[in-house]
């Protein structure tokens, strides 16, 4: 009788073998693994969204209560029941961004009245947690932390004007303005162990939005990181060897996962698609694993890794990754990749068939495959467009713009006297 492990390998290895003959590969392969999927669950609610993952495997996020509300959220990945509220500051929302390998967590939560403050969330206590406070106005949120502690957003000035903030938990009259590129608008989105920024900025007499790299000792160094040839970038995600990811537009209009060139914008790389128009690069891991999401031929988006250290590297969607044995496999459709930690789990959204709602969830690593080359990937993602869960992106509405509107929805929908209401929340 064939044994549970050895029956689940030769599924595996007919999976890619068949994969492998039906798709015609040709040309080098590059190995990725196969991932065992968890559904992260909620808050008793019907939404959740995982943002965060830290290298002991924690993981933060926002879910929904029961009542609608959103909450920033620490999940459980071994049982949903334990999944930890996180709590606000009186308000009716609060979520969680980042994660540090000591368990530090950092992100927004709404005051009782209606303001919103970057946080460094207690998780032994929320009635603990920290207002990180803002720059002269009164809104602020953090979207990332290091292992130094720390911690980076975006915060408003008296003025109205946004700015990539660098926190100080001891004392937020010390909060540090990161600045611009000479225009009126910036925001933070991550920071590495060396202390680096990344984010986007405006520069001066200008709408119009650029990935930056940002000096906290001097903002009249922030570096423009540039484009794919069009008038739009933003960066994201930052690892510990100074790589930068985010997304960037092309000269046709469309935007793509750009991993930036920090010493000459001339060799920004086009990361592509999963067969349509619109990708974005949302975290990259110390090994140059790059994880996102894209749109496939059907305009559905879908969760992506990037392979930067393979020889010729593809967008590959992981969905066509979920190992063939796992209960899950067929079941879920993986939306959007937000985090990847140094033993390549990865967290993100996605929707899931029994419950038909869109949840949180964690990939973990657990067998390599063999996945094809550019000239056919593109056809993984046709394979899983029959799912049709996703509605198509509307026209001329970014990937970006469709993943901002699947968080804020939580918001929006949250019940009470705030129902349909949002705090000054800042462009996250």
């Amino acid at each position: 009788m064939i044994g549970t492990a050895m029956r689940s390998g030769i599924i595996r290895s007919v999976v890619t073998a068949f994969a492998m003959t039906v798709f015609g590969l040709v040309g080098e392969a590059q190995a990725l693994p196969l991932f065992l999927v968890t559904d992260l669950g909620t808050l008793g609610g019907d939404f959740s969204d995982a943002f965060g993952i830290n290298d002991l495997g924690q993981v933060v996020g926002v879910a929904r209560l029961a009542n609608g509300q959103p909450r920033a959220t620490l999940f459980d990945p071994t049982n949903p029941a334990n999944n930890l509220n996180l709590g606000t500051f009186g308000g009716y929302f609060s979520d969680a961004f980042g994660i540090n390998d000591l368990g530090q967590v950092v992100g927004g939560a709404v005051l009782a009245n209606g303001q919103q403050r970057a946080t460094l969330f207690n998780t032994a206590d929320p009635a603990n947690n920290l207002d990180l406070g803002a720059l002269s106005g009164t809104t602020s949120a953090a979207t990332g932390i290091n292992n130094s502690g720390q911690m980076v957003g975006g915060a408003v000035l008296a003025n109205g004007q946004q700015r990539a903030s660098l926190f100080d938990p001891i004392d937020p009259a010390n909060n540090l303005d990161l600045g611009t590129l000479g225009g009126n608008f910036s925001h933070a989105d991550a920071i590495n162990a060396s202390g680096q920024v990344v984010g986007f900025a405006r520069f001066a007499n200008s709408n119009k939005f650029r990935a930056t790299l940002f000096d906290p000792t001097n903002p009249a160094n922030n570096l423009n990181l540039g484009t794919l040839g069009g008038d739009f970038s933003r960066a994201v995600g930052i690892n510990d060897a100074g790589q930068v990811v985010g997304g960037a537009r092309l000269a046709n209009g469309q935007e793509h996962a750009t991993l930036f060139d920090t010493t000459d914008p001339a060799n920004n790389l086009d990361l592509g698609t999963l067969g349509g128009t619109t990708s974005d690069a949302t975290a990259i891991n110390d090994a140059g694993q790059v994880v996102g999401a894209a749109l496939n031929v059907g305009g559905q988006s879908r969760a992506f890794i990037f392979d930067s250290g393979a020889s010729s590297p593809v967008l590959v969607d992981l969905n066509a990754l979920i190992d063939p044995t796992d209960s899950l496999f067929g079941a879920v459709t993986l939306i959007s990749a937000r985090g990847i930690n140094a033993s390549g789990q990865i967290v993100g959204q996605g929707l899931f068939a029994a419950s038909n709602q869109t949840h949180g969830f964690l990939l973990t690593p657990v067998a390599v495959a063999t996945v094809p080359e550019p000239t056919t990937l593109v056809l993984f993602g046709i394979g899983f467009a029959g799912f049709g869960f996703l509605r198509k992106l509307r026209p001329g509405f970014s990937l970006q713009n469709q993943l901002d509107q699947e968080r804020t929805r939580a918001y929006r929908d949250s019940p009470g006297p705030n129902r349909g209401r949002m705090p000054n929340v800042l462009i996250l």
